[in-house]
C-alpha cells in the first residue's frame, strides 16, 4: 500500500510517500505529481517508503532526472536509486 500525503506553501510542493511503492500504485503517485504546483519546486519525502519495486525505483529515477528533490531516502533506497538524495 502507498500512502501519498500533500504539503504546499507557496514557495514548494513536498509529498511524502509511505508504505511500498509498487508498479499498482505508480498511476497514484503520477497523479499526485502532476497536480502539485506547477510553477514551484516539488520534494518528495521517501523517509517512511519502507521498499520500491523496480517500477517503482524507474519512475523515482525518472522524476529526479525531471527536477524533483528526492529527501529522507533510506541507504536501501538510495542503493536501489544509485543516486543522490537529499
Amino acid at each position: 500500500m502507498l500512502r501519498i500525503t500533500q504539503s504546499a506553501n507557496p514557495a514548494a510542493t513536498t509529498l511524502k510517500l509511505e508504505g511500498s511503492l509498487r508498479a499498482a500504485w505508480l498511476d497514484a503517485l503520477r497523479e499526485a505529481v502532476a497536480h502539485a504546483q506547477p510553477h514551484s519546486p516539488l520534494t518528495l519525502d521517501l523517509t517512511d517508503l519502507r521498499s520500491a519495486d523496480a517500477k517503482g525505483i524507474e519512475l523515482l529515477r525518472a522524476l529526479a532526472a525531471d527536477g524533483v528533490t528526492l529527501s529522507g531516502a533510506t541507504p536501501y533506497l538510495l542503493a536501489l536509486l544509485q543516486i543522490s538524495a537529499s
